[in-house]
């Protein structure tokens, strides 16, 4: 496949989505910067920005015309996009007009706080859910549930700052 520019009139100044495709895959950018404000990070510059989501349509339903059946969503944070939602539901919608025919689109998501995608569910499923006999969350608790669903090692201290920030 040869390298082709997608008509980039249109695209948002801010650069939301990607201009080129290789026509095998093409990204979006749903926000730029970040709402946290982590000390070892620098996300936070650009300041954050959210893309339009008809804009983010449009360019969807461009990467449907053109046969792109690779779909990168890169975010420095997947969750705090508040139109995350009717986003993925346009994609799914893309997604099953190709398998009819037998084809596959894939989504890649690409976060650095990939974190916030299941802790949030996993929060809401109750800590029996987990194998607590009561209905309480604590600290170490939260601690010891992120470690076992979701793998990652946290302190206590660094579970406290992930739940003042949500």
């Amino acid at each position: 496949m040869h390298a082709q520019y997608l008509d980039a009139g249109h695209l948002h100044p801010a650069h939301f989505c990607y201009p080129i495709t290789d026509g095998s895959a093409a990204g979006i950018l749903p926000m730029l910067g970040c709402r946290h404000t982590c000390g070892f990070c620098n996300l936070g510059v650009p300041p954050f920005r959210q893309a339009p989501i008809d804009l983010l349509k449009v360019y969807i339903d461009r990467l449907e015309q053109q046969e792109v059946r690779k779909i990168i969503i890169s975010a420095p944070t997947f969750t705090q996009y508040r139109h995350q939602r009717e986003r993925l539901e346009h994609i799914r919608a893309y997604a099953q007009r190709p398998a009819a025919k037998g084809e596959k689109v894939t989504t890649i998501i690409g976060s650095i706080r990939a974190d916030e995608l299941t802790m949030e569910a996993e929060l809401a499923k109750g800590p029996a859910a987990h194998g607590w006999e009561d209905q309480r969350w604590s600290l170490n608790r939260i601690k010891a549930m992120i470690g076992r669903r979701l793998h990652l090692t946290y302190t206590v201290q660094q579970v406290c700052k992930l739940l003042v920030r949500s």
